[in-house]
């Protein structure tokens, strides 16, 4: 074969990476049909990579030559390589080649597409990897053989050397740094047992991952220090405590775009896990053999406790993205925590934990802990001013300058939702992002959604100045910014909304009062408004629905006091049980509305299940309830499943009585947000059947197009009233002059024309027209 290049000229081709495309169907049928290039001779260096102290190979370097122009045709470090893989990729990049050649001065890539083609010869480092692939392509025209010359040697000396050198650092660079070193040798045993007992009663089991629990100390300074974890158990395979300064930090790692990206935000991420021998500090690993102490597992695979914090290497020549350095959180801290979870899940096996306060050797740990707890009496004075700038993308008749002013001790959910009660509609980003940070982007990091703490009870205004790396966030589109202002006194929210120049305007969206407008002009337009408004014929919302079981109709009261009596809520076999009657209603639309009984042993759970079926499950999203002390959540991701979490209490042991309130978050981005009322407690008859029954429901909202008033049937979600904020509704036929990938169908639903909800699994009841 002609060396058109020299060995050391093509290495300086392995810098680069070349993502493969997703392989096509029926490789091999499209690959015979690329013409044969008679001349081309391509070369698949492969070459395992080994950790210190590791028998077996840990990653494969992939590389992909075209030597007669000296391009990169493919680099990779791989996992698990089979030979299966190898035919994929030489194949795919047959069929699309993106070759990368060096640039003038050969110090960056240019990645240029080439004409698909089949290489004369094709020669393999790896004498196995070539017998494989000349029987798996035997059906090309291409030769494989294996290259054993000494050019090729030298290559893969040189590549073994570049990669597992950088492997090496890379590994360096992620073990654990010396935590024990300065310890006494009864808080490293103390720390050992607990985290030994941890591994064996299973805390994960009975505990929430998503709740938080709190350890407070006082430091060396007499000054009050505190933490949060959460823990780690069967789902991410990973056994222990994830650790944070604050609750906001939690936030950031469990909304965000995976634990990269949360790095770039956060500064670090710090846990307490199991890890085996090789990750471990020699120093620490000889410490615990020095004391005798074990292994948690006597296996291969032995493993031990180890604490440690990782973060993003900044520095403009690092290579290595990922190190770790030391930790933040007290050794003793976290011993106290793991051995109170491990006494806790020991003392009820089995038994879920609802909450959990206990001292240990100076330390207090509680759970659940609200993120209110992040703050204490000092930080919840003043105020928090938040600065909203720019055209938002999510709502494009909101003001593009909002001032909104707020006690620091104001809760985000009632600053949110005051704001909307007030004006009648949504003024403020419901989903809060971090922008992308330099670097980033050609990182293949998509910015980190903030926080939803605006869902979520008990969460303080401040918490959005204290969010890590607190500074501008991304509200859709719209810049905003906090700050804290401990000295300024407010009673209420204060909202001032700015146009263009900095004068003070009310946009058209915001109904505002005429003796509320300063100049002339506004005081008559709005006293107009008023005028036409008033002389307009009222009608008084009756919110009709119908009874399930026996086809009655009438209005909410009307309904409260016929399902007290239906004869055909009795089942016809022996025995009676307690249920609950709730009506749920939604807080912007109150012609949505349905009945529902649930037995008693019920949980809401079974009631978020429900809701989602019948009126808002679309993608997925996330839901809470505000109800009790702390939230409720039933979280769900369509990817993976739901995650196993701890079931909620029963209704019964809610103590919910009559008339009792509390409310439903469906979405935090674009949300549906649900009122739920107890109409009653009462026995029935028959044995408790269903989860949750449904009484009765509204019938649709007659609903017109907007362009002629014949009955409608789309919603078009990316067009929005501006006088009632909500979508815009068509006809079948004014429909079709729309954009179809805007248009969603009108259902008997609050999350009509929110996201991409299409509808639930009772659409056909009850029917539009009764009579």
């Amino acid at each position: 074969m002609p060396r058109q290049r020299d060995p050391s000229e093509l290495l300086a081709l392995l810098r680069s990476a070349v993502v493969a495309p997703n392989p096509p169907p029926s490789l091999i049928k499209q690959a015979r049909k690329l013409p044969l290039e008679k001349n081309g001779v391509w070369l698949l260096l492969t070459h395992p990579l080994f950790a210190p102290g590791v028998e077996e190979a840990v990653s494969t370097v992939v590389v992909l030559l075209d030597f007669g122009s000296g391009a990169l045709l493919y680099q990779d470090v791989m996992e698990d390589l089979d030979t299966a893989e190898l035919t994929e990729l030489v194949l795919e990049t047959m069929l699309d080649p993106m070759p990368a050649t060096p640039d003038e001065g050969g110090l960056t890539m240019t990645l240029q597409p080439a004409p698909a083609r089949q290489p004369a010869r094709l020669l393999a480092s790896d004498a196995y990897v070539a017998q494989s692939l000349a029987a798996e392509l035997s059906a090309l025209k291409v030769k494989v053989t294996h290259d054993d010359s000494p050019e090729t040697a030298q290559m893969l000396a040189a590549l073994a050397q570049t990669f597992q050198a950088t492997l090496t650092e890379q590994i360096e660079a992620m073990r654990a740094k010396p935590v024990l070193a300065g310890h006494s040798d009864d808080a490293v045993r103390a720390f050992h047992a607990a985290m030994t007992d941890f591994w064996h009663a299973e805390p994960w089991e009975v505990f929430d991952p998503f709740k938080l629990v709190r350890a407070g100390w006082t430091d060396e300074h007499g000054e009050m220090r505190q933490c949060c974890a959460t823990l780690m158990g069967d789902a991410d395979e990973e056994y222990g405590l994830a650790l944070f300064a604050r609750a906001g930090e939690w936030a950031v790692l469990a909304q965000g775009a995976g634990p990269m990206s949360a790095l770039s935000v956060l500064g670090g991420i710090e846990r307490v896990a199991l890890a085996e021998a090789a990750e471990l500090d020699p120093q620490d690993l000889a410490t615990f053999r020095r004391l005798g102490l074990k292994p948690l597992e006597e296996s291969e695979d032995a493993v031990w406790p180890v604490l440690q914090r990782m973060t993003l290497d900044t520095a403009p020549e690092a290579r290595i993205g990922v190190q770790t350095v030391l930790p933040v959180t007290p050794l003793p801290v976290v011993t106290a925590l793991l051995q109170t979870l491990a006494d806790r899940a020991r003392a009820r096996p089995g038994r879920q934990v609802t909450s959990l306060t206990a001292e240990v050797d100076g330390v207090s740990v509680r759970y659940p802990s609200p993120p209110a707890d992040d703050f204490g009496e000092q930080e919840r004075r003043g105020a928090v001013r938040v600065t909203l700038a720019g055209e938002s993308d999510w709502n494009h008749s909101a003001p593009e300058h909002l001032t909104l002013t707020a006690p620091a001790s104001m809760t985000l959910r009632d600053v949110w939702s005051g704001v909307e009660k007030k004006y009648g509609r949504a003024l403020l980003p419901f989903r809060l992002e971090f922008p992308d940070a330099e670097g980033i982007e050609e990182q293949e990091f998509g910015p980190v959604p903030a926080t939803f703490w605006h869902s979520r009870s008990g969460s303080p205004l401040l918490i959005m100045r204290h969010l890590p790396d607190a500074g501008t966030l991304d509200g859709g589109g719209q810049m905003v910014r906090a700050e804290w202002l401990p000295d300024l006194e407010v009673s209420d929210v204060e909202l001032e909304v700015r146009a263009e120049g900095g004068t003070s305007a009310a946009p058209a969206n915001i109904p505002l009062s005429a003796e509320s407008l300063s100049s002339p002009v506004q005081k008559k337009a709005a006293k107009e408004k008023v005028i036409k408004a008033a002389a307009a014929p009222q009608k008084r919302a009756q919110h009709e629905g119908m009874c399930r079981l026996c086809g009655f109709v009438g209005n909410k009261a009307s309904m409260t006091r016929h399902l007290a009596k239906c004869e055909n809520r009795a089942a016809t076999v022996k025995g009676e049980h307690e249920v609950y009657r709730l009506r749920v209603t939604d807080s912007r639309r109150p012609d949505y509305w349905l009945d529902v009984e649930m037995p008693v042993t019920a949980n809401l759970d079974d009631l978020d299940g429900f809701l989602r079926g019948i009126w808002l499950e679309c993608c997925g999203h996330m839901s809470a309830f505000t109800i009790g002390p702390e939230d409720d959540y039933a979280d769900f991701d369509p990817f993976s499943g739901p995650p196993k979490k701890s079931r909620q209490p029963t209704l019964e042991k809610l103590g919910l009585d009559k008339g009792d309130k509390f409310g439903y978050t469906y979405d935090f981005g674009s949300s549906t947000d649900l009122n739920v009322q107890v109409q009653a407690r009462e026995t029935v008859a028959g044995k408790a059947g269903e989860k949750v029954r449904l009484l009765a429901r509204n019938i649709p909202p007659a609903l017109t197009c907007s362009e002629c008033g014949k009955p409608a049937v789309w919603v078009n979600s990316w067009e929005y009233d501006e006088e009632t904020g909500r979508a815009v509704l068509y006809c079948a036929q004014h429909g079709e002059d729309q954009d179809e990938e805007a248009l969603l169908p009108v259902v008997n639903s609050p999350r009509m024309g929110v996201c991409a909800y299409e509808g639930g699994n009772l659409d056909e009841w009850p029917p539009a027209v009764i009579g």
